[in-house]
């Protein structure tokens, strides 16, 4: 079977890969403080920075089992629960599912995403960018299902701050900490959620390792993320890691919806102005405010309480979860940049252009010349 890609031209004249002149002269002037921004905040390419973070991480995560098996026991001797194993294994169920899931999403809406698309994408960007949609819807379902589920069922959670409309606060996390008092909604809830995000990170590097610019960004963030679910189980951090995932989801809806409406024939403009102020609002207020006052505050004022009695057993994958976490924060910080001059320049300007995810095509035309160059050794 031949590959997509060598069946058309990935950038002809026309396509989004190039910097169109007309576009630019057409196109309604800046104005001062869009200016400022722009010339300001230039971003360039972390891929190698994340890709450093990313051995880091992951040659760590294995040093911590040992730990887990002292902290294990010491619940054992003193009546602490602990998820049991099985847990882990239970999640693998999860991980098939969602693989169902995703597989029926894009068989049902492939078509229509394609005939749907944007007419500005052509050749193989037209089924890269399809891919990304596809992608984006899934990724919005989950998310609105995820966040609507722990807004009702943990409203009453001692964890859950008003912000979100709760009746607890986020020192409530870890204010019994060893304790885990047995919830079936809570273990439900990260179950599914550990599921999903060990299913995201071994997508990406098994399926999506050559189409994605940022490849070593998102296997980053998926493994962190998988890798803090997994810790908190067994370490009985469990309320601290469902608040984390609550605050990532809801900001997701708007941000995954809005990418996949942009790239749409039928989007109107007003109402893309509307999901992208909604985007921005949620992202910003729960990951740029809540996340570092509810969430990193919160850990790092409790770091060492001698209270808990488990503190010299915890205490190394305690600070490697907390680095984690602080990445995480500036991680936020990087995206919100990208999310803000996406916003400034559709705003000042009539074309929607995604400064973040149309790098993939840069991939796709070096994959090109990159099998073009072999097809010319082989015919020498």
């Amino acid at each position: 079977m031949k590959d997509p890609i060598s069946k058309a031209n990935p950038c002809p004249p026309s396509s989004v890969c190039e910097q169109e002149d007309e576009e630019k002269k057409n196109s309604a002037p800046l104005t001062g403080i869009f200016k400022l921004f722009k010339n300001t905040f230039v971003i360039k390419d972390f891929e190698d920075f994340f890709r450093i973070l990313c051995y880091i991480i992951i040659s760590i995560f294995i040093f911590f089992i040992n730990s887990v098996i002292q902290f294990r026991q010491y619940s054992a001797e003193r009546n602490i629960y602990n998820i049991p194993w099985s847990y882990n294994i239970l999640s693998i169920l999860v991980v098939f599912l969602l693989f169902g899931y995703k597989k029926t999403l894009r068989v049902c809406l492939k078509d229509w995403v394609i005939r749907n698309l944007n007419e500005k994408y052509v050749g193989a960007q037209k089924e890269v960018r399809a891919n990304k949609i596809l992608k984006w819807i899934q990724d919005s379902t989950y998310y609105s299902c995820t966040t609507i589920f722990s807004l009702i069922a943990f409203k009453d959670e001692i964890f859950m701050p008003s912000v979100f409309g709760g009746n607890g606060t986020c020192s409530g996390a870890l204010s019994q900490y060893p304790n885990f008092p047995p919830s079936n909604v809570v273990l439900f809830y990260h179950l599914v959620q550990f599921g999903c995000h060990t299913y995201s990170f071994f997508e990406l590097v098994l399926f999506r390792r050559h189409e994605d610019s940022k490849f070593y960004e998102f296997t980053l963030h998926h493994f962190m993320a998988a890798g803090l679910i997994f810790y908190s189980g067994m370490y009985n951090f469990l309320y601290v890691s469902v608040l984390v995932l609550i605050i990532h989801d809801m900001g997701d809806i708007f941000v995954a919806g809005g990418r996949f409406y942009a790239d749409m024939k039928f989007k109107n403009r007003y109402v893309l102005y509307a999901i992208m102020g909604s985007a921005l609002i949620v992202w910003i207020v729960s990951r740029i405010f809540v996340y570092p006052s509810c969430i990193i505050y919160t850990c790092w004022q409790v770091m060492g309480n001698p209270a808990w009695g488990v503190w010299d057993i915890v205490k190394y994958c305690y600070y490697y979860m907390f680095v984690q976490l602080v990445i995480l924060f500036f991680m936020h910080c990087y995206w919100t940049i990208f999310m803000l001059k996406i916003v400034f320049e559709y705003s000042s300007k009539p074309a929607y252009k995604n400064l973040y995810d149309d790098s993939d095509f840069a991939k796709l035309k070096k994959r090109q010349q990159e099998m073009e160059l072999q097809q010319e050794k082989k015919s020498k």
